[in-house]
C-alpha cells in the first residue's frame, strides 16, 4: 500500500468517547474508550496492517522477536485536538504536539523463543517532561500496558537525568528475573481495541505481553508526544 494517506478524512473521533480517570501508584491516567467511530477505527485498523515498517534499533538481528515503527505519520489532527482537550480539562494543562518527536505506529510480533518474557522494557519517554498517548489498533483485545514501580519505589520522573540505570539490559525484552530485580510491582492497563490512554511520558512502562503471544498478528499502537504549555493553575 502507498504510505500517503489522508488521516485527517480516515480518522473521525467519536462524538460519545467515555473517559475515565484513574491513578496508578499515585500518577493520573487517563483512559478513553470508543476514541473513534465505528467505521473509523475499522479503516485505521485495517490501513496499519499495510503501511511500510522498518525495524527497530532494539531489534537488532534477534531472531525471536521484530519491534518495529511506521513513522511517516506527520499529522494527526483529529487525534491531537481530542488529547489537547482531555489534558486540558482533566489535568488543567494546557499543551502542544511535539513535532520533534511526531506520530509513530508501533509493531511488535513474536517469531518464537525460548527466552521467556512479560513484555517489553520499562522506560520513559523524552526525557519525562510531556504527555504521552496511545491508541491501541487491534480489533481484537491484547494484553494492553504495564505500568511499573522500581525496587526504589520510583514509578514516575520528572526530568531527563533522573530515571533509573537501566540494570534490566537494552533488549526490548523483560525477563521474570530482570522485574524481579528491578521492580517492586507493575500494573496493567488492558489494550481494548479503539482505546487510547493518556499518561505522564515519566512514568515507567512498556507493552505487556508474552513471548507466546502475537505470534500472527502484529500488536499494534498509534502513539503521539505533547509538551506541555502552562497549568490553569499558574495563572497565566
Amino acid at each position: 500500500m502507498n504510505n500517503i494517506v489522508d488521516w485527517d478524512d480516515l480518522i473521525v473521533p467519536n462524538k460519545d468517547v467515555e473517559i475515565t480517570k484513574t491513578s496508578i501508584f499515585g500518577n493520573e491516567v487517563l483512559i478513553l474508550d470508543n476514541v473513534l467511530t465505528e467505521e473509523s477505527f475499522s479503516n485505521l485498523s485495517e490501513v496499519s496492517k499495510n503501511l511500510s515498517i522498518s525495524r527497530y534499533k532494539s531489534s537488532g538481528s534477534d531472531p525471536g522477536f521484530i519491534d518495529a515503527r511506521f513513522s511517516g505519520v506527520e499529522e494527526l489532527r483529529p487525534i491531537a485536538s481530542i488529547v489537547v482537550n482531555c489534558v486540558r480539562n482533566y489535568w488543567s494543562m494546557e499543551v502542544a504536539t511535539n513535532h520533534g518527536f511526531g506520530w509513530a505506529i508501533n509493531y511488535f510480533k513474536s517469531l518464537g523463543t525460548d527466552t521467556p518474557f512479560i513484555g517489553g522494557n520499562p522506560h520513559i519517554d523524552n526525557g519525562g517532561g510531556g504527555v504521552a498517548a496511545l491508541l491501541y489498533l487491534n480489533k481484537c483485545k491484547v494484553e494492553g500496558t504495564a505500568l511499573y514501580k522500581t525496587n526504589t519505589g520510583v514509578s514516575r520522573v520528572q526530568h531527563q537525568g533522573q530515571e533509573i540505570p537501566q540494570n534490566y539490559g537494552t533488549d526490548y525484552r523483560l525477563t521474570p528475573k530482570n522485574f524481579r530485580d528491578n521492580f517492586l510491582a507493575r500494573e496493567v492497563i488492558s489494550g481494548e481495541p479503539n482505546r487510547m490512554i493518556i499518561y505522564s511520558e515519566g512514568m515507567y512502562h512498556g507493552a505487556s505481553h508474552t513471548e507466546q503471544q502475537h505470534t500472527n498478528e502484529y500488536r499494534r499502537t498509534l502513539v503521539s508526544f505533547y509538551v506541555p504549555l502552562f497549568s490553569h493553575q499558574d495563572g497565566k
